[in-house]
């Protein structure tokens, strides 16, 4: 049986084949995908207006990794249905908000179905319970359904759908339509919504849902096979499950497959958690040549390595890129700048100058905290070959305001090597560097042979 893997959409299963939306997961080891974009509980946060323009707006972290994530599932989804892949689309609620864009304090409105490849047709929020099917090939996914499927959105095409999966009665509405796209197949169907009675005390699912998970499984695999079928084949109907037409000799077979799933479903998950580990180290790579937001992102996580603690800062009225803590007591404010072929210039150093003293004014703050500067000059070109770092006019201020300029290559060789080696001692020595060397462009201790 074909391996199914669901992003998004909790169903009843046994098997280890949940993804979150907010991961950056490989959807490599699925056949078949089920997707269901589903934002509310991905744990995104709101900025402190909550709203804007009457439609919910994310905070700049959260607006950030929401870009991050439906462009990777995206990309993943391109390059499943380019290599053969069956991809049904849950067609759950179209939410719009708004986000944060990373440049000149602009916003953008976006929705939850961006990551969809883009095609003629567009999906237009309506809802109901009265679903017809119109096609051979989900008869079954209708008959095992139809007391779950609820349409939340309807799809509206530039071109007539002549074979829609799923339509309103007068077929006024489509809610439901398969998509040719590479090699594979997109399928997009209604919202399925699970009864009470499929959770035990213990939310778990239960039994008779296990039982209905396994064969909406069995449903989504004959459809991928239909539609994979170069000539049409019914898909299986349910009577032929009875033990009138039952095959013996399928037994031993279907035994050893069942063995082998669940060896590759063991290493699956081993990959899984590997995946998620490379991700995290893998990082700090990104300081070598992201701007923005991912470059701060970047910086947070080399500062924590290095023994500081580092977070954004964002109480509605002032907004620190980084607001940094030694172990020895040293208060930072860290300000990130990537330049595509440039110097770094005056104007982050002073926004950096404007959010040292509006932090120094907030009432809970005692006493100045120190600057740095990181800096990312050149960043689309290989470090060892770049030429400039910071203007003239931004050393001098940095030396008259005893601000330290830090490059984020310069980290990035530090960084890797803490992280590789777990050095306690050079950690303190990196630290030191950083606090006696303010007012320059940091030199950090040389790396241990």
């Amino acid at each position: 049986m074909e391996t199914i893997v669901s992003v998004g959409f909790s169903f009843p299963s046994d098997e280890d084949d949940y993804i979150h939306f907010n991961s950056k997961s490989s959807l490599s080891d699925g056949d078949i995908i089920i997707f269901n974009p589903y934002l509310s509980n991905c744990g995104y946060e709101l900025d402190y207006r909550n709203n804007f323009k009457g439609k919910p707006f994310y905070n700049s972290h959260s607006s950030f990794l929401i870009l991050d994530h439906l462009a990777h599932w995206q990309n993943e989804i391109i390059t499943g249905l380019n290599s053969g892949k069956t991809i049904f689309i849950i067609l759950t609620e179209k939410n719009e908000f708004y986000i944060h864009t990373g440049k000149n304090n602009t916003v953008d409105l976006c929705h939850n179905y961006q990551f969809l490849p883009s095609s003629n047709f567009s999906l237009i929020s309506a809802t109901g319970k009265a679903i017809y099917p119109y096609s051979e090939i989900v008869t079954n996914l209708f008959k095992h359904c139809k007391d779950l499927f609820k349409y939340e959105i309807y799809i509206k095409s530039q071109e007539h759908i002549k074979a829609p999966l799923f339509a309103t009665k007068s077929k006024d509405k489509i809610l439901g339509h398969t998509i040719k796209i590479g090699k594979g197949n997109l399928v997009l169907i209604p919202s399925i919504f699970f009864p009470d009675d499929f959770y035990d005390n213990d939310e778990d699912w239960t039994k008779e849902a296990l039982i209905w998970g396994k064969r909406f499984k069995q449903i989504l695999a004959e459809i991928s096979k239909s539609l994979k079928s170069e000539k049409k084949k019914t898909p299986t109907p349910d009577w032929t499950f009875n033990e009138t037409y039952y095959l013996t000799n399928v037994t031993s077979t279907k035994n050893a497959i069942l063995k082998n799933e669940e060896k590759i479903f063991k290493i699956q998950k081993d990959i899984a958690i590997l995946e998620k580990s490379l991700t995290e180290q893998e990082v700090i790579k990104d300081l070598l040549f992201e701007s923005g937001e991912a470059l701060e992102y970047a910086v947070r996580k080399s500062l924590k390595i290095l023994g500081y603690s580092a977070e954004g800062y964002d109480d509605g009225k002032l907004e620190l890129d980084q607001i940094i803590l030694s172990p020895e007591g040293d208060r930072f404010i860290g300000e990130c700048e990537g330049k595509d072929l440039s110097h770094v210039d005056i104007s982050k150093f002073r926004q950096l100058q404007d959010s040292l003293h509006e932090d120094f004014a907030r009432e809970e703050v005692d006493e100045k905290a120190f600057g740095i500067l990181f800096g990312n000059p050149q960043r689309l070109i290989d470090p060892a070959k770049r030429t400039l770092d910071f203007t003239d006019k931004c050393r001098r201020g940095a030396e008259r305001e005893k601000i330290a300029l830090i490059k984020t290559a310069d980290l990035f060789n530090i960084t890797r090597y803490v992280q590789e080696s777990g050095d306690e001692n050079f950690k303190v020595e990196c630290r030191k560097a950083i606090k006696e060397q303010l007012g320059r462009v940091v030199q950090f201790p040389p790396l241990p042979m």
